[in-house]
Formats: structure tokens, C-alpha cells, sequence
């Protein structure tokens, strides 16, 4: 969550239909927050610390209400650990009455086949763990600038194969929403000259 910029910007947008509740899931506390800002709005802010991957969304007091899950460039792992908490608490509550998913991804690099959410794809394509990892590790081609972008596959330049493997990462992690009933896509949502980072996990329930 961080400073909370993005919820409040998200929650002033939303001014006349505000969220009862606004959790922000941070390791720590920085300095110069915005929740006291985004409850000027109406909702009451809770800022949990702790890591995602030990955060369980069923037992924070949110499962009888709809629920809108929201990150700007969720580095890495951070993804994963985001979707397993929507399997693991909220989507075993059957009072959960909708949720809606908007995630920026980002850092493909500093994923590893531990943390993935989606091994189960990987299982059924063959792609074993040392193999994901040193895909993980190229994807930093798409955002580095590199010296000399020479082709390095079929045609393809080191800048391109670093894109499709973010690509694929992503686009694992979009059939494990899918395969938890959400109806998802995977959309572009800045131009690449804005941000090499720009792309979106859309999906809801």
C-alpha cells in the first residue's frame, strides 16, 4: 500500500459511493500517509502490516461485503502472494458477494517458481523449476535499457523475448483467476513509452 496514493485517489474518485472500509496491506509504515486524507472521504481506513504472503483476507472482518482488491505495480512475488490470499480467505466465504480485481504487475524478474501461484500450468507444459527461474530472470530485458538489443531467438531481440515472458508469467497468473471462477483479461493501460510496466490483471466474480 505504502502511502496509500492510490486508494486515495481511487476513493476520491468514488466520493459520492465511497467503500465502507479501506484495508491497506503494507510491511511497513511510511512516513507521510494518506489515510487520514482518504476517511475525509467517509470510509475507515485499517492499515494492517504485514507481509502479503502471511495476510489472510478471510479474517479481517471484510467477507460479508463486496470486495475490491486494487495494487499499482505489486513487485514480483507480491502478485502471487495477492492472488493465493483471494483463494485461500476469501473465496472459501460463500458471503463474499462480489469481488473485482485491478492489478498492476511489474518486476517479473524478482519472481521465483516458489512463490509462482500457477505451478500447476507449469506441471502440464513441462517447464521445470530452474527453467521458470532463469525465465524470470530474462523478462529484465523488457525494461533495461540493453547496449546491444541483438537477436537473440527466432528472429526475436532480447528487449522482445524479455516482453513475452512477462507475458506468459502474467498470463499464468490470469488462468489461476480464471480457474477460481473469476472472469479475467489482460489489458494494456499505459502506453510503453509511459512505462515499460504497463500491464493490467483485470477480473472479477
Amino acid at each position: 500500500a505504502g502511502k496509500a496514493k492510490l486508494s486515495y485517489e481511487f476513493v476520491s474518485l468514488n466520493r459520492e459511493h465511497p467503500p465502507t472500509n479501506v484495508y491497506l496491506i503494507d510491511r511497513s509504515r511510511p512516513k507521510a500517509k494518506l489515510d487520514r486524507k482518504t476517511e475525509n472521504f467517509g470510509p475507515k481506513v485499517h492499515r494492517c502490516v504485514c507481509d502479503l504472503k502471511d495476510i489472510d483476507l478471510g479474517k479481517i472482518g471484510i467477507t460479508t461485503e463486496g470486495l475490491i482488491c486494487i495494487g499499482k505495480h505489486v513487485c514480483g512475488c507480491a502478485t502471487c502472494f495477492s492472488l493465493l490470499s483471494l483463494k485461500n480467505g476469501l473465496l472459501r466465504d460463500e458471503k463474499t458477494r462480489s469481488i473485482l480485481v485491478s492489478i498492476a504487475t511489474c518486476c517479473h524478474q524478482v519472481c521465483t517458481y516458489e512463490t509462482f501461484c500457477n505451478k500447476k500450468v507449469l506441471g502440464q507444459i513441462e517447464i521445470s523449476a530452474s527453467e521458470f527461474n532463469e525465465m524470470c530472470r530474462v523478462t529484465s530485458w523488457a525494461v533495461c535499457k540493453v547496449k546491444n538489443d541483438e537477436i537473440v531467438f527466432e528472429g526475436r531481440t532480447k528487449s522482445e523475448v524479455g516482453r513475452l515472458f512477462k507475458q506468459f508469467i502474467d498470463i499464468c497468473r490470469l488462468q489461476f483467476l480464471q480457474q477460481l471462477g473469476f472472469s479475467a483479461s489482460y489489458v494494456e493501460y499505459c502506453s510503453e513509452l509511459i512505462s515499460p510496466e504497463n500491464m493490467l490483471l483485470l477480473a472479477s466474480i
